[in-house]
């Protein structure tokens, strides 16, 4: 990677700072789910303290009752915000600072996806478009969508590992492809299915001009594999449990 390319992640690094500057205001601020992302999260990280791993039961949700909704929330939001948490962060502040760390990361992946196809030019404007579209500033400031937000990091790698492949079957990319599946599945898993589709009619799309078709097809097999195999501890509980609750 050249000096350039540390340059570029180093302005989206910034960019991202700046943009959400809100987030460093003291306190969480209004949205529709600002304050249920800050609930959800307390008691995430008191599970964790407690020995769930992963989190199932959040004991003081339902009025003090408790109940299992770590089997069908997402979950990597969490984990990001856990991490932020061990470096003394307090709850409210762990959780602004994953909307941070999605939008800058989610900056940096497109960028590498693009300049791989189209250049540096070409990515660095593209990756501006995809950081400074209204609808990732609602997300964050007015819907407070954690696990909608954090989705974006991963959808670029998917695209980026299903360009690669079409090349040439690479284990590298069959595995960077999976965990970006994982990846989306655990931020969100309704969202996922939205970008699935979208990758199943890239996949269509591109297997006619993939240079070994047979190759590309069994490459992409095992990455979706991959990518349900590493988020299986998340989504069959959630399947399988779904019979026991009432919506």
């Amino acid at each position: 990677m050249k000096k350039i390319d540390w340059f570029i992640i180093f302005l989206v690094l910034i960019v991202s700072v700046f943009t959400l500057k809100e987030l460093f205001k003291p306190g969480m601020y209004t949205s529709h789910d600002g304050l249920h992302q800050v609930a959800r999260f307390f008691y995430f990280d008191q599970a964790l303290g407690d020995g769930q791993i992963p989190p199932r039961w959040a004991q003081g949700l339902l009025n003090g009752f408790g109940y299992p909704l770590f089997i069908f929330s997402y979950q990597l939001p969490w984990f990001i915000a856990e991490f932020v948490r061990v470096f003394g962060a307090s709850i409210i502040d762990s959780v602004k600072m994953t909307f941070l760390i999605g939008f800058a990361l989610s900056g940096i992946t497109m960028y590498f996806f693009q300049k791989d196809i189209f250049g540096r030019f070409a990515a660095f404007a593209g990756t501006a478009l995809y950081l400074f579209a209204p609808y990732r500033f609602s997300n964050i400031f007015v819907r407070a969508s954690i696990g909608d937000a954090t989705t974006f990091i991963f959808a670029p790698l998917v695209f980026w590992s299903l360009w690669k492949l079409k090349e040439k079957a690479d284990f590298k990319w069959v595995a960077l492809g999976g965990l970006s599946i994982a990846g989306l599945i655990l931020s969100h898993a309704m969202v996922s299915v939205l970008f699935l589709s979208i990758f199943g009619l890239y996949f269509l799309f591109s297997l006619p001009i993939a240079k070994n078709k047979i190759s590309y097809m069994k490459s992409c097999v095992l990455l979706m594999l991959g990518g349900f195999g590493v988020s299986a501890y998340y989504f069959i509980p959630s399947i399988l449990e779904r019979g026991n609750t009432k919506f």
